[in-house]
C-alpha cells in the first residue's frame, strides 16, 4: 500500500489565508492524508513535505525561502529519518502562489503552484532567530508547477482526479454544525425549561407566588 501522508508545514509568519488555500486544495486529492504538527506523526513518516512560506515571500524577488524554527526542525527530521534520505529533498515543495486553471472541467478557477528545484539543501542561519532560523536556496523559478499534480504523483494517485472535486465539502451529518437555536429556544434554555408548556407553568407558578407575597406584605402593613 502506498504512503498517502503529506506533511503540511507552516512558517510562523505564514498567512492564514495561504495555509487554508493550500490545505483545502490538497484535500481535493482523493485518499490524501494531510499531516500537521502536533498530530502524532513524524514528518519522516510522510511521503511529501509542503512548506507555506512567510506571507511577504515573493518568488520573483527572493532567491531564498526563510524557515521558522518549527519548520526547519520538521524538515530536518523529514530528510534525516526518511526511507530515502538522499532523495528526500525531491519531495519537498515550497508554495509560491496561484495559477489560473486551464484544466478542462476544473471545479475551481485556480490551483496552487510550488517550486521543487533547489540549489542545495537547507542551512541554519541564526539559532536565536525563531522566525528566520534556516533557509533554503531556491533554484530555477521556471520550475514552478501544479502542486496537486506533484503530490498526486508522489502518493500514487492518478493525476487530474482532483479536477472534479471542489475545495469545499458538505460535512457528513455527524460532523455538521448544529443549527443555531432560535430566540425562543434560547429563552427556554435560560429558564431551565425544555418546552413552552413547562415555561408557561413555571411563569404561572412564579406569578401566583409573587402575588401571594405581595398580599402578605400588604396585610402586615
Amino acid at each position: 500500500m502506498s504512503n498517502n501522508k503529506v506533511y503540511l508545514a507552516k512558517n510562523i509568519l505564514a498567512s492564514g489565508l495561504d495555509v487554508e488555500y493550500v490545505k483545502s486544495h490538497l484535500s481535493r486529492i482523493k485518499g490524501i492524508n494531510i499531516i500537521e504538527n502536533g498530530m502524532g506523526f513524524k514528518p519522516s513518516e510522510c511521503k511529501a513535505f509542503v512548506i507555506v512560506p512567510d506571507k511577504d515571500f515573493d518568488i520573483n524577488d527572493d532567491c531564498m525561502v526563510a524557515l521558522s524554527k518549527n519548520v526547519a526542525k520538521d524538515l530536518k527530521e523529514f530528510i534525516k529519518n526518511n526511507e530515502e534520505p538522499d532523495c528526500a529533498m525531491n519531495y519537498v515543495y515550497v508554495y509560491t502562489g496561484q495559477f489560473e486553471s486551464e484544466e478542462y472541467g476544473d471545479a475551481e478557477q485556480d490551483y496552487p503552484v510550488a517550486l521543487m528545484s533547489y540549489e542545495g539543501g537547507f542551512g541554519i542561519v541564526d539559532k536565536d532567530n525563531f522566525n528566520h532560523y534556516a533557509e533554503i536556496e531556491l533554484g530555477d523559478v521556471e520550475d514552478q508547477s501544479n502542486l496537486l499534480d506533484y503530490i498526486s504523483g508522489d502518493i500514487d494517485i492518478s493525476e487530474t482526479v482532483w479536477v472534479s472535486t471542489s475545495r469545499h465539502h458538505i460535512p457528513s451529518a455527524e460532523f455538521a454544525l448544529p443549527p443555531a437555536p432560535t430566540y425562543e429556544e434560547r429563552r427556554l434554555r435560560n429558564m431551565g425549561c425544555s418546552s413552552a408548556e413547562e415555561a408557561y407553568h413555571l411563569l404561572r407558578t412564579s406569578s401566583c407566588s409573587n402575588s401571594g407575597r405581595r398580599l402578605l406584605l400588604r396585610r402586615r402593613k
